[in-house]
């Protein structure tokens, strides 16, 4: 596929938005709770990654979106949502208790939003023409590539900790 230079130019300026509003999320996250609140945050992305890759790997059988990022399935979306908003679920109830009615949607879109952010990195990386974004993590894809997930997901918990009624 041949991207013309006003393409690259979007891609790129799209990332840098996507970039440092997820880093701010995840500091503003880190400092309005507590660490723990904040590393099983990650952890459940990370938890949620694993299990996809992994029913994907064995049983995946359906496609995902292809054109994106041709080894997702959908047997590991529905995976990687059940296990990573399972620990989320006990992250927000434990951590901020949050009612536990409460806790199952907001854990259940935080994830979603992991799979959108790794998805949009993937289309952002087929957009400039690399399947990589660095050689330090050889085998992940790169640094970037580990923490696409939490570029997305952590602006959402953002604004619901400061948008939402719930007081979270």
């Amino acid at each position: 596929i041949n991207y013309g230079i006003y393409d690259k130019f979007g891609s790129v300026f799209v990332f840098h938005t996507w970039f440092s509003l997820g880093v701010v999320s995840i500091a503003y996250v880190l400092l309005e709770f507590n660490i723990l609140f904040t590393f099983l945050s990650i952890l459940s992305i990370a938890v949620s990654d694993i299990a996809a890759y992994e029913a994907g790997r064995r049983i995946g059988k359906r496609k995902l979106i292809e054109s994106i990022s041709p080894n997702k399935t959908f047997e590991g979306l529905i995976f990687g949502l059940i296990f990573g908003s399972l620990l989320m679920v006990v992250n927000i109830s434990i951590n901020l208790e949050t009612g536990f009615i409460y806790s199952i949607p907001i854990s259940i879109l935080f994830i979603s939003f992991g799979v959108l952010g790794d998805l949009f990195m993937s289309r952002i990386k087929r957009s400039i023409g690399i399947k990589d974004t660095s050689d330090t993590l050889p085998g992940h894809g790169g640094f970037l590539d580990r923490i696409d997930s939490y570029l997305l997901s952590f602006p959402f918990l953002l604004l619901v900790a400061e948008f939402s009624y719930l007081n979270i």
